[in-house]
Parts: structure tokens; sequence; C-alpha cells
């Protein structure tokens, strides 16, 4: 009798090899004496821990106990739809760099003279940045002692 009231201890405790846990919980099914031992232990065990000073848990630990009680979310069905499909087909970065072209405005359009040579200016700056921001540049290779110029 005392060899049950010591398992039912060991097994509230964790102690018992996975075999003996085993046979325990066997025996938890046919044996109204074990159920009764279990309980005590059960009781015993929580009664213990009354009597232990209070002590807060350490963050990694609350972390590691509020990880594993989270449950983990499922997004597949949600990713997978054509409207999630058609919005990664139209936000993938390109191969390809966009160098424009194809549309013009004849510099008479634009009225004034000063509005042209200002914007004929700025144009050809832009052309002469052209090499450098396309990546055809020596300072795309790292040398810059063509930038100071």
């Amino acid at each position: 009798m005392e060899t049950l009231r010591q398992q039912a201890l060991d097994y509230s405790l964790g102690t018992l090899s996975k075999e003996e846990a085993i046979l325990f919980e066997a025996l938890l099914e046919e044996d109204d004496q074990a159920r009764d031992f279990l309980i005590d232990a059960h009781e015993e065990c929580a009664a213990l821990s009354l009597s232990a000073p209070q002590s807060q848990a350490g963050k990694d630990l609350r972390s590691r106990i509020l990880e594993n009680c989270r449950p983990t979310k499922d997004f597949s069905s949600f990713l997978e739809t054509d409207l999630m499909k058609r919005l990664r087909d139209n936000y993938v970065v390109p191969d390809t760099r966009y160098l424009g072209g194809g549309a013009s405005v004849d510099m008479g359009d634009l009225g004034e003279q000063k509005v042209q040579d200002d914007l004929f200016q700025v144009y050809e700056s832009l052309i002469d940045l052209f090499p450098l921001v396309s990546g055809d540049s020596a300072a795309a290779s790292g040398e810059f002692r063509s930038l100071g110029d």
C-alpha cells in the first residue's frame, strides 16, 4: 500500500520512468485506491507549493510559456488566394530598370522662351547624369574621381 502511495507521489512529481508512468496510468483506470492516492498526492503537492515563498517568473520563462500557449496562425488560405497572387505579381521588383522613352513634346508648345531655355538646361543636365544612375559610369564601378568634374 505504501508503494502505491509513493508511486502516486512520484507520478505527480513526474519522476516515474515512462514505462512505470504508463503502468500507473493503466492501474488508475482499474483501482480506486490508486486514484485516491493520486488525489492525495496532488493535494500534497498543492499544499507544498503554498508553503514556498512567492517569486516572479523570469522574463525568459514567461515568454517561453506564452510562446507555447499561443495558437499558431495559419495564413496560407489567405496568402494563396488569387487576389494575393495578383498583388505579388504587380509589386514584384522588375528585372530591368525603366529608362523612359516613347513620349515627346515640341519645345514650341511650352510657351515662353525662358521656360523653354530652363527646361532645355535641365534636360541636358539629366543627360549628363544618365550614365551615373543607369550604372554605366566609372563611379558605378567604384571610380569616383570623375564625379568632381
